[in-house]
């Protein structure tokens, strides 16, 4: 193998990727780099390594590794001082929770009530899977518990205590679930599972790993949850388990979609609001919407498209050809449609097939030749949306919308199920 190939290698391999910055450290442990260990390695005449070497290139950089996280995780216990039962209880995921709530918390104060949520999903903690009423109830759980225990702003070793209140709550609620299918493999009443078992029931429960990656993180959960090294999961430890797969796919959804919002230029504002109109269409929690529901998407959005023309562009994005639409695909329509609407006064600007587009400024009407409707494009939009829907669309300005809407003016908006909110300007 080159040399050359080798980093390439330890990135497939999700080795020696580093962690963090170094904090709180009187005498930091030195690390060496990567590029320095290949160096050492041996070379024969052709200056190829041989898979003895890469082997042992593997084996440094995982020790390096783990070396660095033992070093970051000791950091973290010390900075926050933490308590002895919460580190060991978050030791596996300490790093990661860290860096998303630093990712978040803008300043030493911590995180408001809003933020935190949005955190609790990032991580996967607060699960997106739950119908809408539901996980506004949720929420609402999360808003008191943070106010009655941690205050208006939440630190660190807050965010951890709010992981451990809601775990514990949603691992009340699946437990039912579990003892059914537990007993039902728990042959001879040991009050414990071994692993062929366990998996059987993951199978059972919709929880069994769908690629090779869960597959393999499903596997150091196993390790995880095994606490005691018996090679067998008591009750307790199995709904942990299950609660951490949960988590697990959750994470990387969210970790997905934010990636893809990232790569079509939504900040993290937009993307939040974009994700709270598909959530409030999307009354089933099917996770899609189809091309009725995509109307009104738009209808919310204040945009004037033909129906001929959303489904022209819907069949672009609908990467499945399922016909619906999951919220990835709805990011990567709903930025289609705006560029497509986005006009600035004085500066012409030409649809898909060249044609000029108009220059008012306003909200435009595409039809489904890609040309204007002229008599359209002054259609009156929502000016400010009901309470019901608590979005506010930031990819039009408050000030075009209510140009838009006139004095007066009235629009209605129906959900996907088929309720309608009328709301006037003023």
């Amino acid at each position: 193998m080159e040399p050359l190939q080798l980093p390439r290698l330890l990135k497939d391999l999700n080795v020696g990727k580093g962690f963090g910055p170094k904090i709180g450290s009187e005498n930091p442990v030195t690390f060496r780099p990567v590029g320095e260990l290949i160096s050492e390695l041996y070379k024969d005449d052709r200056g190829l390594v041989s898979f003895q070497e890469a082997e042992f290139l593997v084996q440094q950089a995982r020790e390096m590794e783990l070396a660095r996280r033992r070093k970051y995780e000791r950091d973290l216990h010390e900075k926050y001082g933490l308590k002895k039962d919460t580190f060991s209880e978050f030791r596996s995921q300490l790093i990661e929770f860290h860096e998303a709530f630093t990712e978040m918390c803008k300043d030493s104060d911590g995180v408001g009530d809003r933020d935190l949520i949005e955190l609790l999903l990032d991580v996967g903690v607060l699960s997106a899977e739950t119908t809408l009423p539901e996980r506004k109830q949720m929420e609402r759980t999360v808003a008191n518990y943070m106010r009655q225990t941690l205050g208006s702003r939440v630190r660190f070793p807050g965010f951890l205590m709010t992981i451990r209140f809601i775990r514990g709550l949603a691992m009340a609620k699946r437990t039912s679930e579990v003892t059914r299918v537990f007993d039902q493999y728990d042959n001879d009443k040991s009050d414990a599972l071994d692993l062929k078992e366990i998996y059987k029931l993951l199978v059972d429960i919709h929880l069994a790993p769908r690629t090779s990656q869960e597959q393999e993180s499903i596997a150091e959960l196993l390790e995880e949850c095994d606490a005691d090294g018996s090679g067998v999961l008591d009750f307790s430890e199995a709904v942990y388990l299950a609660q951490r797969i949960d988590e697990m796919r959750d994470q990387a959804r969210r970790a997905l979609e934010n990636k893809k919002a990232g790569e079509l230029k939504f900040p993290p504002e937009e993307t939040r609001q974009l994700r709270s109109a598909f959530e409030m269409l999307d009354n089933d929690s099917s996770r899609t919407l189809g091309i009725t529901e995509m109307e009104h998407a738009v209808q919310l959005m204040g945009w004037r498209v033909t129906p001929n023309k959303l489904r022209k562009l819907l069949n672009e994005v609908d990467e499945d050809e399922s016909g619906q639409v999951e919220f990835i695909e709805f990011l990567t329509l709903m930025r289609r449609i705006d560029d497509e609407l986005r006009t600035t006064p004085g500066e012409p600007t030409l649809n898909e097939n060249g044609k000029l587009r108009a220059t008012s400024g306003e909200p435009t009407h595409i039809n489904e030749t890609g040309k204007i409707d002229e008599g359209l494009s002054s259609a009156p939009v929502v000016s400010v949306l009901p309470d019901e829907f608590k979005v506010d669309m930031s990819l039009q300005t408050t000030a075009r919308r209510r140009r838009a809407a006139g004095p007066g003016s009235s629009s209605t908006i129906t959900n996907k199920s088929g309720k309608s909110v009328s709301h006037a300007s003023t």
